[in-house]
């Protein structure tokens, strides 16, 4: 497997992969800077976590109260402050919503596993921190360069970074960050606070996903999904409405739920609804959306074994009015 194509990325692409449902689903972010670089399994290295962190990430595991993504960020020279770290914390509100709640914190050094440990046993909750708690509203475009865990991430992702990087404008910070799932669709990218996960970013594709200047509709072989959505199959049905209603699709405040399911293992259909407040009517969108058929793909660059992908088709899709009470503004 000598040269470019062992990649497990461009063997994804040669077989037609399509990343929806592909994105994870999570209650809560925690993303905070760690120099590079990073080893292989980052979150079990002892001698590279801040103190503290590997023992919190080892009873979280242990535990798992919730579904949390953490991921170490490259320190920026633009971003980052000479002796201090940021730590950003984005998790699930109540009821509908847009965008995961963001919490932003910048600390000293020595302090940083302190607070992460905080946030990760405390989901959220680090109260001594709060005099260190800075606001910002930027778009956190988190591009996935972690060569040392697959070379595709390493090779595809850095390119990416560094073109975001330049393009970049005052709303939207671009990092380099760890390992977050996926290796076979590098290079992949997580935007927060939106919790948005996109696939085999080219140069157009990256630039039309950071100013939304061009059709969603571009972008639809993509993305992998929507992680506040419990599920592939709710994640298909959101990809066809981000794609009919454009990219204000991101704004309105939307909830999902299972209404059927096949009773088997493993479910080849779920029938399944988002509601969503548009910009002057709440609208329930419904459809059915079945596991089409699988796709053999190799998970890794440095492995030959192949493991079966599902790819996902809505159907039946429909919309009426609707009511969505508990409204929550990020």
């Amino acid at each position: 497997m000598d040269g470019p194509q062992h990649l497990c990325n461009l063997f994804a692409i040669a077989r037609g992969l399509d990343p929806i449902g592909y994105a994870g689903s999570y209650d809560a972010f925690v993303a905070f800077e760690l120099p590079l670089p990073w080893p292989r399994g980052l979150f079990d290295s002892r001698s590279k976590l801040p103190p503290g962190v590997r023992e919190a990430v080892a009873r979280y595991r242990l535990e798992a109260p919730y579904r949390l993504s953490m991921l170490a960020m490259a320190p920026d020279e633009e971003y980052s402050a000479p002796g201090w770290r940021r730590v950003l914390w984005c998790s699930r509100p109540d009821g509908a919503f847009a965008n995961y709640q963001r919490a932003e914190y910048l600390v000293p050094e020595a302090r940083v596993g302190e607070l992460v440990t905080a946030l990760i046993t405390g989901r959220g909750a680090a109260p001594e921190f709060e005099p260190l708690r800075v606001h910002a509203a930027a778009r956190e475009l988190m591009v996935c360069t972690h060569g040392s865990e697959d070379a595709a991430c390493g090779l595809y992702g850095v390119p990416i970074y560094h073109g975001l990087r330049a393009r970049a404008a005052a709303d939207a910070r671009v990092w380099r960050v760890s390992h977050f799932g996926g290796h076979v669709f590098a290079p992949t990218l997580l935007e927060l606070p939106s919790g948005r996960f996109w696939a085999h970013l080219d140069d157009y594709g990256a630039a039309t996903l950071l100013d939304h200047r061009r059709p969603s509709a571009e972008l639809r072989e993509r993305y992998r999904g929507w992680a506040a959505l419990d599920g592939p199959f709710l994640q298909a049905l959101e990809r066809e409405l981000l794609g009919r209603e454009g990219w204000r699709w991101l704004e309105f405040h939307k909830r999902g739920a299972v209404l059927d399911v096949e009773d088997a293992r493993e479910p080849r259909w779920q029938r399944v609804r988002i509601d969503a407040q548009l910009a002057h009517a709440a609208v329930s969108y419904e459809a059915l959306v079945e596991l089409d058929h699988w796709v053999d793909i190799r998970p890794r660059s440095d492995s030959a074994e192949e493991l079966p992908y599902a790819q996902y088709r809505v159907t039946q899709l429909s919309a009426s009015n609707a009511a969505l009470p508990n409204v929550v503004m990020p």
